[in-house]
C-alpha cells in the first residue's frame, strides 16, 4: 500500500471514486465550486490500485487548501498519510499555509483537526 500522485490513476477510477463516496465529482465550499477529479492530490493505493484513501487540493499564491480527504478505511493513518502528502508538496510550492474547512456532521474529521 502506498501513496501515489492522483494523475498515476485512469482518471475514470478518480471520477468513479467521487461519485461512489460524494455522489459527484464537483464540490462546493466556501471558497467556490471545484470538480475535483481534476483537481491536484494523492490517492492511497492498495496492491491492485484500489483507492483506500484519496485527497485533493488547490494553490493559490501561498495558501494550499484542501478540498476533499477521504479515507474509506479508518484508524489505519490513511488520512494522516495523505495530508502529510499535501503538506510536503505544497510547502515545496513555497506556500505558508494549508486550510480546510470540515462539516459540523463530519465528527471524525473535527477530533482529528482538534489533534
Amino acid at each position: 500500500m502506498t501513496v501515489i500522485p492522483i494523475q498515476q490513476l485512469p482518471q475514470q477510477d478518480v471520477v468513479q471514486f467521487f461519485k461512489e463516496h460524494w455522489g459527484s465529482t464537483e464540490m462546493v465550499i466556501s471558497s467556490g465550486i471545484y470538480d475535483c477529479s481534476k483537481l491536484e492530490g494523492f490517492v492511497y493505493v492498495d496492491e491492485q490500485n484500489m483507492i483506500l484513501g484519496l485527497v485533493t487540493y488547490s494553490i493559490r499564491e501561498v495558501e494550499c487548501e484542501i478540498i476533499s480527504l477521504d479515507s474509506i478505511v479508518e484508524g489505519k493513518g490513511i488520512g494522516s498519510l495523505l495530508v502529510q502528502a499535501v503538506e510536503e508538496n505544497a510547502f515545496e510550492q513555497g506556500c505558508k499555509i494549508i486550510t480546510l474547512i470540515t462539516t459540523n456532521d463530519n465528527l471524525h474529521a473535527i477530533n482529528y483537526a482538534l489533534a
